[in-house]
């Protein structure tokens, strides 16, 4: 069974791979960055308890998945449970950032609670990488 990383390394060179799965990660950490700087605003109630943290858990989630393609992109041994690994330190080390990022903005606040929603859109992501790898194409 031809693996994923098998067919992406015969369609690309190896600094097109490394580039393009990069971009996503790189874009995707700018704009929390700068979603970070702007001043509080009020969300719109979407009518259910704990939006913020969806909000949080969805953004995180997204933001799992790009670090993983960037991580699997520029790891030498695409070894799962490594990259898993790495990538959950990586996307919780910048969510914690962001949250000292947000303590530092002016009418902004960090708090605990959105960290722990981060990590868990991005444990999600992770969990839900590892069963397509798995379960569609036979990666484990």
């Amino acid at each position: 069974m031809t693996s994923l990383n098998t067919l992406e390394r015969c369609c690309m060179s190896d600094g097109m791979r490394k580039l393009a799965f990069s971009l996503p990660f790189a874009m995707i950490s700018i704009a929390l960055f700068y979603l970070s700087s702007l001043p509080a605003t009020s969300i719109p109630n979407l009518g259910f308890n704990f939006q913020d943290k969806v909000l949080h858990a969805a953004a995180y989630f997204v933001y799992g998945a790009c670090t993983l393609l960037c991580v699997m992109a520029w790891s030498h041994k695409a070894r799962t449970t490594s990259s898993l690994r790495i990538t959950l330190l990586i996307a919780s080390a910048y969510a914690l950032s962001d949250e000292i990022h947000q303590y530092l903005v002016p009418s902004r606040q960090a708090a605990v609670g959105d960290w722990i929603a981060d990590v868990i859109g991005i444990a999600g992501s992770l969990l839900l990488t590892s069963f397509f790898r798995r379960f569609f194409f036979g990666i484990r």
